[in-house]
């Protein structure tokens, strides 16, 4: 009788999980839309934010796909805040890395989540989906978009909230997968409407900068989630709550602008395999009872 019941109790601890050998895939967008609006602080908080994953968080740099103004074009692409100075952004590094680093552009948008997607095992793998430039709406809601690269038309190679899921589904169809949106441009929040996610979501995480009808403000909001990020914070709820109270231009600052996030609670990176820390944890509390068990027999 004994027997049984330890074999009940142990059975469930020594399962291994199903997603074993799975990946963390990133992709970072700062469409910038040209020379003169592609301010230096988007190419700041992206090499961070890339700095972040590959270094902190343990990202394969090969999982990590940067779209940023025109690429590694040669050609200035960025100005300088203090000085107006025109520089060109330098990806050396990461490219060195081995992550890839495109112009900012519809198509390669369109063909990089559908490469991600591609390598993506369902059930298994995590997409982190991060975002800083400039946003743009007519003023009503659904409208929203970012602002990719185009030395010629600003607008041309926006991307509009009411097309995101669509361009999103070669991932989004890997379904049931870790998915986490931040996106600190102005009117960042109507993406909220594409993307679908509520607070019924476990696996599906948006943080964002500011409302759909609201500005975001020079880049506290983006400045904030990586400072947590790299204070060690990594459950995406905590991240968001240090993101939310550290932004100095959001509702325990000046209020110019309304940061927040919706969805599932859980760790950047999903750890590989994702379930390792629950059946490590049940694990150790299944050999604590089983010990437990035999000090009484």
């Amino acid at each position: 009788m004994h027997k049984l019941k330890l074999a009940t109790l142990i059975l469930p601890f020594v399962a291994l999980p199903c997603c074993l050998g799975a990946e963390n895939y990133a992709v970072l967008f700062s469409g910038g839309g040209n020379l003169s609006n592609n301010w230096d602080r988007y190419y700041t908080q992206t090499f961070r934010m890339w700095s972040v994953l590959t270094t902190q968080l343990g990202y394969s740099a090969g999982n990590v796909h940067v779209l940023f103004a025109d690429g590694t074009d040669p050609s200035l692409d960025q100005k300088k805040a203090d000085t107006y100075e025109d520089v060109n952004s330098d990806w050396s590094a990461v490219t060195s890395a081995g992550s890839s680093v495109l112009s900012a552009t519809r198509a390669n948008f369109a063909s990089t989540l559908s490469l991600v997607g591609y390598t993506m095992v369902s059930g298994q793998d995590s997409f982190y989906f991060w975002s800083f430039d400039h946003g743009f709406t007519d003023g009503t809601q659904g409208s929203g978009s970012l602002i990719g690269w185009n030395t010629e038309d600003l607008f041309a190679e926006s991307i509009y909230t009411s097309e995101i899921s669509s361009l999103l589904s070669p991932i989004t169809a890997k379904n049931p997968i870790w998915e986490a949106y931040v996106m600190t441009q102005c009117f960042a929040g109507d993406f909220l409407y594409g993307l679908g996610i509520s607070e019924a979501d476990t696996n599906r995480f948006f943080a964002y900068a500011a409302e759909w009808d609201e500005e975001s403000w020079d880049y506290s909001f983006a400045d904030s989630w990586a400072e947590g990020l790299e204070s060690g914070l990594t459950s995406t709820h905590a991240l968001g709550d240090y993101a939310v109270e550290n932004d100095i231009y959001g509702q325990y600052g000046t209020a110019e602008e309304t940061p927040g996030y919706v969805g599932g609670d859980f760790l950047l990176p999903v750890p590989e395999p994702a379930t390792w820390t629950l059946f490590g944890g049940l694990g150790a509390l299944g050999v604590a009872l089983l010990r437990r068990r035999k000090s009484r027999l």
